[in-house]
């Protein structure tokens, strides 16, 4: 990871991740750290996590109609605090509660990316109810860089969504029950028939939303 000073905007420095394999890295380990990658394709145990690696309170309150999610940092970079959106918990559907543990990922990737953004003197004379990622709905799941409008912290984040539900690992051997063969270089190629059947089964699988198991597949398979 480095840091390059920004002239303006609303953070002192961009962070910027050699590739998602960075991303996955940090997130993989943060997963084992806390003994909560499972031995086989499995849905992991987000919320818990969060409490474990955090050591701070995830809480379901009403964000208002235009968010989803809100990651509160104190001043030394740790997680104070995630909330999400109630919202979601009350709609009791599948998709709902599936698209909650995507939320949920999102913020625990702010959190475990973007915490040197909020250190001390790194963002200044905001106060400690500044020192917040509010994340608006249209800015979870987008499926293209360009969408984000100068938001790289919520591409980051979205790229979490990924490796903190789907690590690379429980993928390898969720494609290898499947049948789908990497060749040396860890590539492959899937029809487009594929692609969607192998969607609707790891959103079983992992307890995800079909969109987050086709972003995750357009890394593996570009």
């Amino acid at each position: 990871m480095r840091k390059v000073p920004t002239p303006s905007g609303r953070f002192a420095f961009q962070l910027y991740f050699d590739d998602l394999g960075e991303i996955d890295e940090i997130c993989l380990e943060a997963i084992k750290k806390q003994s909560l990658l499972p031995s086989t394709p499995a849905p992991i145990r987000i919320e818990r996590f969060v409490e474990k690696q955090f050591h701070a309170p995830l809480r379901y309150v009403d964000l208002g109609p235009d968010h989803l999610g809100c990651t509160i940092f104190t001043s030394s970079g740790t997680v104070q605090a995630i909330l999400v959106s109630r919202f979601l918990e009350e709609q009791n559907t599948i998709s709902a509660r599936r698209r909650a543990r995507s939320t949920v990922a999102h913020e625990a990737g702010h959190g475990l990316l973007h915490g040197p953004l909020f250190i001390g003197d790194n963002f200044p004379d905001r106060g400690e109810n500044q020192r917040r990622i509010l994340c608006r709905s249209e800015e979870i799941l987008l499926e293209t860089e360009s969408s984000y409008r100068g938001r790289w912290w919520e591409f980051q984040a979205n790229q979490a969504i990924g490796s903190l539900l789907l690590p690379r690992p429980l993928m390898n051997a969720f494609l290898d029950q499947s049948g789908i063969k990497l060749d040396s270089s860890g590539r492959s190629s899937l029809t487009a028939l594929q692609r969607e059947s192998l969607a609707k089964k790891a959103a079983v699988t992992f307890d995800v939303n079909p969109i987050v198991v086709r972003i995750r597949l357009d890394s593996f398979f570009p």
